[in-house]
């Protein structure tokens, strides 16, 4: 064999031993990569340690499981800005299991307890368990995808986060509210389930906000900071359950008259973005109560001007997803 035979065979022999190694290390940092999860930095969880001390109240914890699940895709179409979106979330299901599993009741030392002394640290707890990170990472980016393509600024964000979550079906079982990765992963809930889910995705993404337990009503809703403050109140309120503007109390909930009282405040969010549109919103709202009045006195008249107020009062509700159109829209009428 030939010294320059040798050297061939030598160098080729390097290039293999060098690829495999670089194959095999390629294969170890992926399977040892840490999965993105979400930073709660931002989430409150005082409540939890004060009202546990104070009412002797153990809150719900999910035991995550030892070993991963198949991945499961779930995906949810909706409307924004007229237009269809499409959100696909990948996510484990034995993590959905454990959290499905998990007992949510509190536990307390005495049964005379107050809504008041458990509820705020409650939902902290359930908003803020470890189960829901992964998921959480999963929904952000999908939604950022929507973001980013089409530009949208800070309150165009935040429309397309609440409709997102108000477009999931209403499904209601009468038992303990969902963590969110449970929402993500069936794509419906009730008030509390889509309540949280909307408050935690706010709260990822920078906005400012809390929930609301409106007691004598049952009902949670969501309510976000506004440099235009409603009602003396610097938040507005979120609707979860049905489509509608941020900022616009809704008369009825699932077919129900609805006045809500003083609520019980859960603080959510350490800090964050006001929502600078509710004006607008207010504008637009004025305006379709408007038309619904004029259709009531009109509704058995035949005439062109009441077919005109169907044509108005369709073209806000088909439309009332695309805040910019609508307010445009209702400044030409």
């Amino acid at each position: 064999m030939t010294t320059k035979t040798a050297n061939n065979q030598r160098h080729f022999a390097l290039i293999v031993v060098f690829s495999i190694l670089s194959a095999f290390m390629v294969i170890q940092a992926s399977a040892t990569a840490p999965e993105t999860v979400a930073d709660t930095a931002n989430f409150q969880t005082d409540l939890i340690d004060i009202q546990s001390e104070e009412a002797g109240i153990k809150y719900p914890k999910v035991s995550l499981p030892d070993r991963k699940g198949e991945t499961i895709t779930a995906a949810h179409e909706f409307r924004f800005n007229s237009e269809l979106r499409k959100i696909e979330v990948e996510l484990d299901k034995n993590e959905y299991l454990a959290a499905e599993k998990t007992n949510k009741n509190i536990r307390a030392k005495s049964s005379g307890i107050k809504a008041e002394d458990w509820t705020a640290g409650y939902y902290q707890t359930l908003i803020t368990d470890s189960i829901n990170l992964k998921s959480y990472s999963q929904i952000t980016k999908e939604l950022r995808k929507i973001k980013n393509e089409e530009q949208l600024n800070d309150d165009e964000y935040a429309d397309l986060i609440v409709t997102f979550v108000q477009s999931l079906p209403y499904e209601t079982t009468g038992t303990a509210p969902k963590y969110p990765i449970e929402t993500l992963y069936e794509m419906k809930g009730d008030c509390d389930d889509k309540s949280l889910l909307l408050s935690a995705i706010l709260t990822l993404e920078g906005y400012d906000n809390q929930m609301m337990y409106f007691k004598d009503e049952s009902h949670v809703a969501v309510e976000i900071r506004t440099s235009n403050p409603p009602h003396d109140s610097e938040y507005a309120f979120i609707e979860t359950t049905a489509t509608g503007l941020i900022g616009i109390i809704p008369e009825e909930v699932n077919n129900h008259p609805f006045s809500p009282k003083t609520p019980i405040t859960i603080p959510i969010s350490r800090e964050g973005k006001e929502y600078t549109s509710y004006e607008q919103n207010l504008l637009i709202q004025n305006y379709f109560d408007e038309i619904k009045s004029d259709i009531a006195e009109l509704k058995y008249d035949s005439s062109d001007e009441l077919k005109d107020l169907h044509t108005k009062y369709n073209t806000v509700t088909k439309n009332i997803t695309n805040r910019d159109f609508l307010y445009e829209w209702v400044i030409q009428q």
